[in-house]
């Protein structure tokens, strides 16, 4: 999800991505998912995602790339890396990292919440955030969902003291956001071989809560 904010216009291709790896071992090969060399920025976001990934995307970018800023709480990570040639417009003291805890898992630490990356590139204030937000699919944990997000946006410490992050930068806002369809499994499965994609938006609980106002509201999806 994507949030504006008025800057002059200027061409700068991002790549968001984020995975969720369930404690597991990422692959050796991150080819299929992060396609190298095509973008100026990287915002990769991690979720239960112990060990050292974050050098494992860095190795895998390349010395083609600078990190700007790796954010790491308890198995939630971000990394944000820039191409080299366009560190130079990236303005040093402007570059800032935070993160807001909304969960606790026995063994594993904090595995809930949120971690951001903040700066200016070229006079544009953007900044990258990857959360992992409630789990289930119950009416009470799509309220929980909600109160993280909330959370989030009013804790996470980052510009300027006096007003949120979402109102002060472009936000790319990545994750494992935990937002279901209401729907049964069964009914799901059946209208996605169907490509009903219609009938299963109107039953997106991400969809239901933007238009709601609930979450997200301001934000917009990306391809």
């Amino acid at each position: 999800l994507a949030t504006r904010h008025a800057v002059p216009v200027q061409n700068l291709k991002v790549f968001v991505g984020s995975w969720n790896f369930g404690n597991n071992t990422p692959p050796a090969d991150l080819s299929p998912w992060i396609p190298r060399n095509r973008f100026e920025i990287y915002a990769i976001g991690m979720q239960e995602s112990p060990g050292e990934n974050i050098k494992l995307v860095s190795d895998y970018l390349g010395d083609e790339y600078v990190m700007v800023k790796d954010e790491v709480m308890g198995v939630i990570r971000l990394a944000v890396m820039v191409r080299k040639t366009m560190v130079q417009y990236i303005e040093p003291d402007s570059v800032e990292s935070f993160h807001v805890a909304s969960g606790i898992m026995g063994g594993m630490g904090i595995n809930k919440g949120g971690v951001a990356v903040a700066m200016r590139y070229r006079g544009t204030p953007i900044a990258f955030i990857t959360s992992h937000l409630a789990a289930r699919a119950t009416a009470k944990r799509n309220r929980r969902r909600n109160k993280d997000v909330r959370n989030i946006i009013e804790n996470c410490d980052i510009g300027l003291k006096n007003i949120d992050f979402v109102h002060q930068y472009n936000v790319f806002w990545l994750g494992d956001l935990n937002y279901r369809l209401n729907l049964p499994w069964d009914e799901a499965v059946q209208l996605v071989k169907k490509k009903d994609w219609p009938t299963l938006r109107k039953h997106d609980q991400l969809l239901i809560e933007k238009a709601a106002g609930r979450g997200f509201a301001d934000g917009q999806e990306r391809p």
